[in-house]
């Protein structure tokens, strides 16, 4: 196996560990909003999945790094192509949400437990929770696309392909608001009818 088919065999897999963990992830999440209280389960299979997430992460920035030092030493006209860069720029944010991810919503996930997803937390709090879970899913999608779109190669501006990015990620939350205020209907008030 060669040096090239064994870094896109590790970059490949981390965008299938990110890319599966944070759909399944996000599905999870979204069963929550129908009102159920989080679980002790929920908790565990959110665990697991968000070490999915981080080894995924791990994996594309390991074989990513590989690549560009291959192409700065052996064909730094690569170094050029706008999809790269803006391939990176999408892998920089991924990063920093999953940061936010850690620091934030797993925290707030595990606070919550025994009761209703948002029960108690402000609307603004909310709203936050629910835009770094769209950031993360369109970040995944958004770097295993232009991992496939080889075509887009040194002719699409990177400008071009953050501005879709950004344009997906402002839908992505809208849909998400709206899914919150059509779904969430926290089933602990029907438990507390004078609360």
């Amino acid at each position: 196996m060669s040096l090239q088919t064994l870094l896109l065999s590790v970059h490949l897999l981390g965008c299938v560990f990110g890319v599966g963990a944070s759909t399944i992830l996000d599905l999870r999440v979204v069963s929550l909003l129908g009102g159920r209280r989080v679980s002790g389960q929920d908790l565990a299979f959110v665990r697991l999945l968000s070490l999915f997430t981080r080894i995924g992460l791990l994996l594309l920035w390991l074989s990513g790094l590989c690549f560009l030092s291959r192409y700065w030493f052996s064909a730094p006209e690569l170094l050029t192509n706008p999809k790269l860069h803006a391939k990176v720029a999408i892998v920089l944010t991924l990063t920093l949400n999953g940061l936010l991810v850690e620091l934030f919503a797993l925290p707030f996930l595990v606070r919550q437990r025994g009761r209703a997803l948002f029960d108690g937390l402000p609307v603004q709090a909310q709203v936050g929770a629910l835009i770094v879970g769209v950031v993360s899913a369109t970040g995944w999608y958004g770097a295993f696309a232009l991992g496939l779109l080889r075509e887009w190669n040194f002719v699409v501006p990177a400008t071009t392909i953050l501005t879709g990015y950004s344009v997906l990620v402002t839908a992505g939350c809208c849909a998400a608001i709206l899914a919150r205020q059509v779904l969430y209907s926290p089933r602990s008030s029907r438990h507390h009818p004078f609360a």
